[in-house]
Formats: structure tokens, C-alpha cells, sequence
């Protein structure tokens, strides 16, 4: 999935939390997978053409820091249904409006 296997991030993560006086004793780690792209990845992702859309995760729409990811499946939503409602059909505009919508 991602460049950096997960034990290389658990020894980073554990070096500097021990390096920043955090002790790790009795600490319980816990995680999840976050559906997110690269950065160069949103440069050229396709979120849209003639008749879908990608919404959310699907699209990478995640925050890498908290993995909250609601706001951003709403907020694509609705610009979505605004591409799917409107008269412009563009796929190219609406692609461009979710680029402005993620930076």
C-alpha cells in the first residue's frame, strides 16, 4: 500500500517517543488503514467522468493526522450532486473544482 512498511513507521514513531521522554511501558498502540493516496497521486487522479463519481474514501479523501474522514465524504458529496444536478456535465471542470476543494 504505502512506501514505508508499517514496522518501519512503528520503529520511527517508538525511537521518537522515546527520544521526546514519552515512555512506552504499559502503552497499548493501536491503528487502522487509512484509504489515502500519495500527494503526486492528486495531481492526476480522475474523481469524475460521464456518469460517476468517486465520493470519500473512495476518492482518498481522508485526514492523514486524525483519519476523521466524514466532513470530506459529505463535502464531496455535495459537490457531486451539484456536478449531477447542474447543466454542466464537464468532467474535466468538476475534477478541477474537487483539485481546488483538496488543497
Amino acid at each position: 500500500m504505502g512506501e514505508t512498511s508499517t514496522a518501519e513507521l512503528r520503529r520511527v514513531l517508538e525511537k521518537w517517543l522515546e527520544e521526546n521522554g514519552f515512555r512506552l511501558d504499559e502503552a497499548r498502540f493501536y491503528s487502522h488503514i487509512l484509504p489515502s493516496f500519495r500527494a503526486q497521486t492528486f495531481e492526476t487522479l480522475e474523481v469524475s467522468a460521464e456518469g460517476w463519481s468517486m465520493i470519500g474514501d473512495s476518492a482518498g479523501l481522508v485526514d492523514p493526522i486524525t483519519g476523521e474522514g466524514l466532513y470530506y465524504a459529505l463535502r464531496s458529496a455535495n459537490c457531486a450532486r451539484t456536478r449531477c444536478w447542474s447543466n454542466d456535465r464537464n468532467s474535466t471542470a468538476h475534477n478541477s473544482k474537487m483539485r481546488f476543494f483538496l488543497s
